[in-house]
């Protein structure tokens, strides 16, 4: 870190003091039997990873429902199942009232990450206002249309559908500090995408190249906000974002996708640790 980031750091750390999930979890810790051998191993340092602070993750996203339907979609989906489900649902009551309350909760969260895709786009344009240089002037306006179409509508293009997943990426891992957030099969989920702009010619391979290396570093630069021990002794700048490659389907007959070629090509030439390639057989 710069010297002078780390006043900022403190200041924010502060608030969390006593309340953090590293705490909270201790607070419960304590309550349980073997929690006094837990410590005195973890203070004699045999062990770094300390799994009462740190959801693991081991998570794989769903794109497809976002990039199908896109975040005014979503919502419209919610409402649809909120009228199905509140009351009497199916004659259940209970039951219809929790799937209810589900609904409304997920309602809540998809406006946030429509409003949080909306700040990026406005930040673009402020951006693009200040800027001189016409190139970059171009890069910012283009990045807020990015940004105001799939804060809303379903991505039209390689470029929104390959930015929405980076977003959805950032939201959870942003939400929940944890390790081993995989992408998944993203050659799989965005080569529809990809082979429409190559054959509207929308975009080069080129272009999809640099796209993915740009993602590439994105997925680098994620870290671990936690305890030392975890992210000093096991993530050490590794976050194990797991892209998932090729693999069989049902009839055992490959499912490689040319875009797929095509992130090996961007891991060869962007020499990131992550996003790290998960070959399926």
């Amino acid at each position: 870190m710069r010297k002078e980031d780390i006043p900022v750091l403190v200041k924010v750390s502060k608030y969390w003091d006593g309340i953090s999930v590293e705490d909270i979890s201790t607070k419960y810790a304590k309550t349980l039997p073997g929690f006094e051998q837990f410590q005195n191993i973890m203070d004699s340092v045999l062990v770094m990873f300390d799994s009462f602070a740190i959801p693991q993750g081991r998570e794989v996203m769903n794109y497809y429902m976002p990039l199908q339907y896109g975040f005014d979609g979503i919502l419209e989906l919610c409402d649809e199942k909120i009228a199905e489900t509140m009351g009497e649902a199916g004659g259940d009551g209970v039951l219809g009232m929790s799937r209810g309350y589900y609904y409304a909760a997920m309602k809540e969260i998809v406006k946030g990450l429509s409003q949080w895709c909306e700040n990026y786009a406005r930040k673009a344009e402020d951006l693009a206002s200040r800027e001189p240089d016409e190139a970059y002037k171009k890069n910012y306006l283009e990045i807020a249309q990015v940004m105001h179409n799939i804060a809303h509508k379903r991505p039209s293009t390689f470029r929104e559908a390959l930015q929405m997943t980076l977003c959805l990426h950032l939201g959870v891992v942003n939400e929940d500090p944890q390790s081993g957030q995989s992408i998944g099969r993203l050659g799989q989920v965005l080569q529809p995408f990809y082979k429409k702009d190559i054959a509207d010619g929308t975009t080069t391979e080129e272009e999809v190249v640099e796209l993915l290396e740009l993602y590439r570093i994105k997925i680098t630069c994620i870290e671990c906000f936690a305890s030392a021990g975890v992210s000093g002794g096991v993530l050490s700048g590794n976050t194990f974002n797991n892209l998932s490659l090729g693999g069989q389907n049902y009839d055992g007959l490959s499912v490689v996708t040319p875009l797929e070629y095509l992130i090996i090509e961007a891991g060869m030439r962007a020499q990131t640790p992550q996003a790290a390639f998960h070959p399926l057989r």
